[in-house]
């Protein structure tokens, strides 16, 4: 093979012209050695030194090399070591090989070797390889991306000692996606995977596989419901070397009966494209219908403004006036009537209300209702993502709430606008034409956050028909009014709710979803107040991954949302510590920091004692006094955990400090 001639540069910056080698990153697939690329096997063959991740790549791949070359395993070194005897192999002139499981560039740690190359200044080739998704679909003889099931796979993982995964990509988020989903290095979290897989909206007998060592000679598949996982695996006894498959694409490998009416458009008769004329139309029985995934989408995502939109003079004069009396809001206008402090527009205003509908939280529609139902019909997906939408007659008389009422606000930007023209706001809405809460806003004005939505239009629904509700809040110093209603009933445990009498369940808890019984999930709506108290203690310079991986850790393990926290506390020595600082500035979460007499001021039976911290802050803890004192509370809820020179302690916030 080709060696590179490269410019290199000496310690002292003068350039010291040299025949370097080369390194190539070489993807070798699953395992089986006949799945390494042509061009991965070519490399190797070629190589001088071979340096190949034993833990996770067959013997067999490292063996496709020419008798002479040196063969390293590296399961036993630092990326230091490893990329010393690259560059070491390299500056003589050899070509190195780094062979890889699956494809280098999925959790592959490459992006550090890859610097480090980089400032060596040696010359590097990265040879794709066949991730293990691709070989356990073939092995299954499964689509990961069938018509109508699912047009997506999301390849990810949970949270591990080595590497965090970020809020955003929790495994719940991308569940609700409801597509193909492929999890990498968590089969030691499977009860917690399945946890958060139901919680995100994966019903519980969504097709799953699990591949353990899949195109070794000793690979162990099991295909099952999803509510069965954790169970088959215990008994199968993996811990490594596994992924697990997960969504309603698996599923012809389970029924193929069902396979007969999903089919591609590309290849349909009555399909038309550059290569072939289509005859006829599709028919009904050519499609599988399935109902349209939620989104959850965060509604900050969108921009917290109100737009309003005119098409007229009069509607263009009766904006100006609105937006005098609306904080945050914008004018679009017609270019001929639009002021100066308005964002004019040209050509066909339908077209500018679904732009906005896609980039603003809410909406006011100075037109026609016929008008704007045409032009946002199409668009409404969901009550979580939706923005409100208000529209409103060009004299001011009606100010009707057309979308998202609720959540959107549009219930209120309606009163809003009605005050602001002298008006009538409309709003049609059952719970308020009732005079009852709202459960999709239920405790919202108190921090309560909703934990999937799943259930809320079901038991709207009881609720506003006067249908028997039950109600078990953990809680009982995080309340709300208006729920003194005689169809709604209060219980002592939440098992009570399974209750056929109830047809719907209000769950107020600090505790994931997860942790209660199947049979309630399925009927209830839960509910996050912000009832947590984290006291937490760390090393200096710990960094803000590292105290959430920690955190995160103890909460999984005992089954507590994050969603339920409320504040963190810590000594006042920790008042600089920007780890700390930048996890509660990620969240907008208060932290309350506390002398060292405070800390020694709580009652020595509560904590378990500290001697570090005693030792080194001269306080008798952090962690476990700082939950309480900010709690109020008597006892703590989670004694002291360490987790990688971090302390979690976790306290309920007692009524006075609820107040």
């Amino acid at each position: 093979m080709e060696q590179a001639n490269l410019t290199a540069r000496t310690d002292t910056g003068q350039d010291n012209d040299k025949d370097y080698g080369k390194v190539f990153i070489v993807g070798a697939g699953p395992g089986a050695p006949d799945l390494v690329t042509v061009r991965g096997q070519r490399v190797i063959e070629e190589a001088d030194l071979v340096i190949y991740a034993d833990s996770l790549v067959q013997e067999s791949v490292a063996g496709l090399a020419r008798e002479g070359a040196e063969i390293i395993a590296s399961a036993a070194l630092t990326l230091e070591q490893v990329v010393e005897k690259m560059l070491a192999a390299t500056r003589t002139g050899q070509t190195v090989v780094r062979v890889h499981s699956g494809d280098p560039s999925l959790y592959g740690a490459l992006y550090e070797q890859l610097a480090r190359l980089d400032e060596a200044g040696i010359e590097y080739e990265i040879v794709p390889g066949v991730s293990a998704v691709f070989a356990a679909a073939a092995r299954l003889g499964v689509e990961l991306t069938v018509p109508q099931l699912a047009q997506s796979l999301i390849l990810t993982r949970m949270s591990g000692r080595a590497s965090a995964v970020p809020e955003t990509e929790n495994l719940t988020s991308l569940a609700a996606h409801h597509t193909s989903l492929a999890i990498y290095l968590s089969i030691t979290r499977c009860r917690e995977m399945v946890s958060e897989l139901l919680a995100g909206g994966y019903g519980p007998e969504t097709p799953t596989a699990v591949l353990y060592q899949i195109s070794w000679p000793d690979e162990q598949i099991i295909v099952c419901r999803l509510d069965e996982l954790a169970d088959q695996v215990a008994r199968a006894g993996f811990s490594r070397q596994t992924l697990v498959l997960v969504g309603s694409a698996l599923s012809p490998a389970l029924d193929r009966k069902r396979s007969g009416g999903v089919r591609s458009q590309l290849y349909h008769p009555a399909h038309s494209h550059v290569f072939r004329k289509g005859e006829g139309r599709p028919t009904v029985d050519d499609t599988l219908e399935t109902p349209k995934a939620r989104s959850t989408e965060p509604k900050a995502a969108k921009a917290a403004t109100v737009a309003i939109l005119s098409l007229t003079k009069n509607g263009t004069a009766l904006a100006a006036k609105l937006q005098s009396g609306l904080s945050g809001s914008l004018v679009y206008a017609p270019v001929r009537f639009a002021a100066e402090n308005m964002q004019a527009y040209r050509g066909k205003p339908l077209e500018l209300v679904r732009e906005l509908f896609d980039s603003q939280s809410q909406l006011v529609l100075i037109m026609p209702l016929g008008v704007a139902v045409r032009a946002v019909g199409q668009l409404a997906e969901s009550k979580q993502t939706d923005p409100g939408v208000v529209v409103l007659d060009e004299a001011g008389r009606f100010a009707i709430s057309m979308l998202s009422g609720h959540l959107g606000g549009a219930n209120r930007m309606a009163e809003q606008v009605a005050a602001i023209t002298g008006g009538q706001a409309v709003i049609t809405t059952a719970s308020d034409v009732q005079g009852l809460p709202s459960l999709d806003l239920l405790g919202k004005e108190e921090g309560w956050q909703i934990a999937g939505s799943e259930n809320l239009t079901a038991a709207s629904a009881a609720w506003v028909n006067g249908e028997t509700v039950g109600l078990w809040q953990e809680v009982e110093t995080l309340t709300v009014a208006g729920l003194d209603r005689p169809n709604l009933l209060r219980q002592d445990a939440p098992e009570q709710l399974i209750d056929e009498k109830f047809k719907a369940a209000l769950v107020v808890t600090y505790h994931r979803p997860g942790v209660f019984q199947q049979a309630l999930r399925d009927k209830a709506v839960f509910y996050h107040p912000p009832a947590l108290v984290v006291g937490i203690g760390c090393r200096r310079g710990v960094s803000a991954d590292q105290i959430e991986q920690a955190l995160r850790a103890v909460l999984t393990e005992r089954g507590l949302a994050f969603e339920a926290i409320s504040e963190f506390a810590s000594a006042d020595l920790k008042q600089d510590e920007a780890g700390l600082l930048e996890l509660a500035g990620r969240y907008n979460l208060p932290v309350k920091f506390y002398t060292a007499e405070a800390l020694n001021g709580v009652a020595a039976e509560q904590l378990v004692s500290s001697s570090q911290a005693q030792r080194l802050l001269g306080v008798q803890g952090v962690a476990e006094p700082s939950a309480l004192l900010a709690s109020g509370a008597t006892s703590l809820l989670v004694a002291k955990v360490g987790q990688e020179n971090v302390t979690i302690a976790i306290a309920v916030k007692s009524r006075k400090a609820a107040e």
